[in-house]
């Protein structure tokens, strides 16, 4: 029965694309910068899926979108097999304590007025949780990321990256959320901080049974993390792979590009180095057929004019790329 149950989709993400109105430039011209592009994913119960990509890929507006904080375009996100979109009110107040968020910057995600206990009480109080319990709650929860009752009285500039994160952290876990979205939760410490941290993210999601969206610009970090890993680029997604299968099977180009950039631990073991050229292309005209080929060193003719299909290919898993062919199989796996 659990283990059913572990393979059952926590968020189903369907279609789901964002795009921003842009003007500018010369009168008349306008566009779409289209930062979420056709993505379809599922999330599992207690699983991290990592969302790795450049900059700008869109990695954090697909967060953003799983949170509500933004509307989507176009495209569904189903939260145990109910239409978040349709949710508003009280229900829309419900689903916002089963997902909380971690941001990139430790600092000025936090109010500098707060005291650290203000600020991992602030939820609770929120959702109505009688204040004579916050309190206890609040020396519960930093005991549980590592922060002292003392501590709770300090404001956040008396505090260290790392253990400005770790109030992050706390606040995030207040209401016990099945879902938490980790946009870019250790890029701004240093390399020390980020493993103590992201041990403690591992912890915490064995201790309470976390679901985790972690989101990343740095392969060898969501390596780290994740069960499995959705690899993104310019909105969508390029390739959909289990984390110990990165190895052992043919990814994707761009994937392959990713992977050669992350140190190998055995210095006896050579990797060898892909080096995209140029910049990726414009989000409100990206090119036509993949949109990955102006970069890609193994690119072909067909490329260039069809756009592939995420599908489960002859690799194994899915990805969306002309080299390999499609095989049966559901591609949101």
């Amino acid at each position: 029965m659990e283990q059913r149950r572990a393979q059952e989709a926590l968020v189903d993400i369907r279609e789901l694309r964002k795009g921003y109105p842009v003007r500018g430039g010369f009168p008349g011209r306008h566009g779409t910068v289209r930062a979420v592009d056709g993505v379809s994913l599922r999330i599992r119960r207690g699983e991290t899926l990592g969302l790795v990509g450049e900059s700008g890929c869109g990695k954090s507006t697909l967060g953003r979108l799983v949170l509500r904080l933004e509307e989507p375009t176009a495209g569904r996100i189903f939260f145990e097999g109910e239409d978040i979109s349709a949710l508003d009110g009280a229900a829309l107040q419900a689903y916002r304590r089963r997902v909380q968020i971690i941001f990139q910057d430790p600092y000025s995600s936090l109010n500098p007025r707060m005291s650290a206990g203000a600020i991992i009480g602030e939820p609770l109080a929120v959702h109505g949780v009688p204040a004579a319990e916050i309190p206890g709650e609040v020396e519960h929860l930093a005991e549980t990321v590592g922060l002292s009752r003392e501590q709770t009285t300090r404001y956040p500039h008396e505090f260290s990256g790392g253990q400005r994160q770790r109030i992050g952290i706390a606040r995030a876990l207040a209401l016990r959320p099945d879902l938490i979205v980790a946009d870019e939760p250790v890029s701004a410490l240093d390399v020390s901080i980020q493993a103590q941290i992201l041990n403690l993210l591992k912890d915490l999601q064995e201790r309470f049974g976390l679901s985790y969206l972690f989101i990343t610009h740095d392969f060898g970090v969501v390596r780290f993390m994740s069960d499995r890993i959705a690899v993104m680029y310019l909105g969508r997604i390029v390739e959909l792979i289990g984390n110990k299968d990165l190895d052992s099977h043919p990814l994707h180009p761009y994937t392959e590009a990713l992977l050669s950039a992350v140190p190998a631990p055995d210095p006896s073991r050579r990797r060898t180095r892909v080096v995209l050229p140029g910049d990726p292309p414009s989000a409100v005209d990206p090119p036509p057929g993949c949109v990955f080929h102006p970069r890609c060193p193994r690119r072909m003719e067909v490329c260039s004019r069809e756009v592939p299909a995420l599908a489960v290919r002859d690799n194994g898993h899915p990805t969306a790329c002309h080299l390999f062919g499609i095989a049966d199989g559901d591609p949101s796996l």
